[in-house]
């Protein structure tokens, strides 16, 4: 971690005021990308309920019957988290194309990302575990360094350890500071998904309205996420313009 500051950062508040802006001036938009990514994820959302049913209802007199439902819910469940992945990827895409564009078509585009997206993921979480093993200490710190590598994926058009790699060197030398705003802006957007959720511990749990308002948590969670997204891609674009890394 090099400490030797070329500029100074903008000021961490004001990051987060301007991305709740940018944020809440875009929020259908985002929106309406999350609902392609559920509309496309429906069919197999729906055949994993009616597997459990089945399950539920038949499934104790036949050990086969068990195991062909859980086995089509499990390929249902996989298919269901590779359109979720999909409108998370589509986060990104409207955030590239400066907002602007039909949410239909920025989802569609998601497809050509997803293997690199998943890939540079997974490489990522390999990384930062083996940097645990070691110590919490470092696993801490390379999850840092590499904070910016799905923005480099999406806008530098870097992938695998090469993506990792450019990450790494744009935060050198700012690692307090993006660690600083990640964990203002980390806590934020934790703070207001928690506080949603408080009414959960009055409800009885697995009851209808525990379900029901369990559903809304999630949906606002996932509507609120953009802003997570928005202060970091603008910490990168200030971290790339200040250091002139080409």
């Amino acid at each position: 971690m090099d400490n030797n500051l070329k500029q100074p950062m903008s000021p961490i508040f004001d990051g987060v005021e301007k991305a709740i802006r940018i944020w809440w001036e875009h929020l259908m938009k985002f929106a309406m990308v999350y609902v392609w990514s559920f509309v496309y994820a429906l069919i197999p959302l729906i055949i994993m309920g009616a597997m459990t049913i089945i399950n539920i209802l038949y499934g104790q007199n036949s050990v086969f019957l068990q195991i062909l439902t859980s086995s089509v819910a499990a390929v249902a469940s996989l298919i269901a988290a590779y359109f979720g992945i999909r409108g998370q990827i589509g986060a990104y895409l409207l955030i590239k194309k400066g907002y602007t564009g039909d949410e239909r078509e920025i989802y569609k585009d998601t497809k050509v990302w997803f293997w690199q997206y998943l890939s540079l993921s997974l490489l990522i979480a390999l990384f930062v575990l083996l940097w645990m093993l070691l110590l919490i200490v470092p696993g801490i710190i390379y999850a840092v360094f590499y904070g910016f590598a799905s923005y480099v994926l999406f806008f530098e058009n870097k992938t695998g350890l090469a993506a990792i790699k450019r990450s790494k060197e744009i935060i050198t030398g700012y690692w307090w500071p993006v660690f600083g705003r990640f964990l203002v802006i980390g806590l934020f957007v934790s703070a207001i998904s928690a506080l949603i959720a408080l009414p959960l511990d009055q409800m009885v749990e697995k009851s209808a309205n525990w379900y029901l308002y369990n559903l809304v948590v999630q949906v606002v969670s996932l509507l609120i996420s953009p802003i997570f997204l928005i202060y970091v891609y603008n910490m990168y674009v200030e971290l790339k313009d200040k250091k002139l890394v080409n």
